[in-house]
């Protein structure tokens, strides 16, 4: 580094030359650095007997929230997890839909009991704006959980026996703040909703 006189370093082109150059500099530092990376990634494939008890390891993982958003649920496992981490002192939140909800071996009510759940009745609207009878416009048809606002679990997996045990289905689990963010804004909103 050269020595500078102070007539050069009172050069106000030259400083603001500095001044452009140290941003630079410190734009690539953050980008490079101090923007967070995921940290936890992992695909699960179903019915491979370690991808449910993956996705159990990841709910008990939680130390504060577990939002759920499904269209189904029947996977004792899985509530008995959600429960045991609800009793722990985790806030626990489901969205479901309100078609699954009253099929045979259908979990979701259950859940009421220890967490907030919310069974979704999407809008209905036949040709008069009133619900024609057998009609659904809309299916709450997610498949995603999200960790302490930290991780993402989604894919095509519902929270089922058959999903768990026989069908090929799959999750991909992210760190990744801006999946994270997307997921976590998009189960406000149907909480909000219903």
């Amino acid at each position: 580094i050269a020595e500078e006189t102070p007539a050069a370093a009172a050069d106000p082109k030259e400083c603001a030359a500095r001044l452009e150059a140290a941003g630079r500099l410190l734009e690539a530092v953050q980008r490079l650095c101090l923007v967070p990376r995921p940290t936890f990634r992992d695909a699960l494939f179903f019915p491979h007997a370690s991808a449910l008890e993956r996705l159990l390891a990841l709910l008990r993982r939680a130390k504060f929230t577990i939002d759920v958003c499904v269209y189904c649920v029947t996977e004792e496992r899985l509530v008995a997890a959600l429960r045991e981490k609800a009793a722990a002192g985790v806030a626990v939140r489901i969205v479901s839909d309100e078609d699954q909800a009253f099929n045979k071996g259908a979990a979701i009510f259950k859940t009421a009991a220890f967490a907030y759940t919310v069974v979704d009745e999407p809008l209905h609207e036949g040709a008069n704006g009133r619900k024609a009878e057998g009609e659904r416009e809309k299916r709450m048809h997610h498949k995603f959980c999200v960790v302490d606002h930290r991780i993402l679990a989604t894919g095509s997996f519902n929270w089922t026996g058959a999903a768990s045990s026989r069908n090929c289905e799959n999750i991909l689990v992210s760190s990744e703040p801006k999946l994270v963010s997307a997921r976590s804004s998009a189960t406000d909103e149907w909480s909000a909703r219903c």
